[in-house]
């Protein structure tokens, strides 16, 4: 059984479930922890009034599930997180092992809203829109310093077809309401090398 879940106390207080991934945002000072477990992601700031780090919830209800886009992070619920990663505007890109969704936190709104997938496990191979794209089971995720889109690991077990690292455009529109996730990163001009014209070009 889960032990009891203990919040917004020193960290060496808190509880946990089985976190699989950490991330620390752009000001060093936070730092996110996916709870694949308990369904959550859990957040570790210092407080300077107490001086020690204070654990508190970012996103996840606790519950396993969907109940929606746009709904605020900390009552949203979240499949099994097992990969967390950020941009540079912070916002928190959530890969769930389960849900066939990736997610995000936008930074500004701390709503959560669906970034790939549309939680109908599969993939149509290559160039798929993002609003209307397929996944399988993710495992990771990372957005990269270079061009700045986001690299997803997507793995179901070793025989399957789909073990890949998939690459996702971050211009190309997510079917979201506009403006989330806020502060896209910028598109870098070089298209990477190796990869064909008709994929992204980063």
């Amino acid at each position: 059984a889960a032990p009891p879940l203990v919040l917004d106390v020193p960290a060496t207080s808190g509880t946990f479930g089985i976190v699989r991934s950490m991330w620390l945002d752009s000001s060093g000072t936070n730092l996110y922890l996916a709870d694949y477990s308990l369904n959550a992601v859990r957040k570790l700031t210092y407080d300077w009034t107490i001086a020690t780090p204070v654990i508190s919830n970012y996103v996840g209800s606790g519950t396993d599930g969907y109940n929606g886009e746009g709904v605020f992070a900390t009552l949203a619920d979240i499949r099994t997180p097992s990969g967390i990663c950020g941009d540079s505007d912070n916002n928190l890109y959530i890969a769930q092992l389960t849900g066939a969704r990736l997610r995000v936190v936008d930074a500004q709104s701390q709503r959560l809203f669906t970034y790939v997938g549309t939680g109908v496990y599969g993939s149509a191979g290559e160039n798929e829109r993002i609003a209307t794209s397929r996944l399988n089971t993710l495992r990771a995720c990372v957005v990269s310093t270079w061009d700045q889109n986001l690299y997803v690991l997507e793995s179901i077990d070793s025989a399957n077809t789909n073990n890949r690292i998939r690459r996702v455009d971050v211009t190309e529109p997510t079917g979201q309401p506009s403006g989330q996730p806020s502060g896209q990163p910028t598109q870098c001009p070089t298209t990477p090398s190796g990869q064909p014209t008709s994929r992204p070009t980063g």
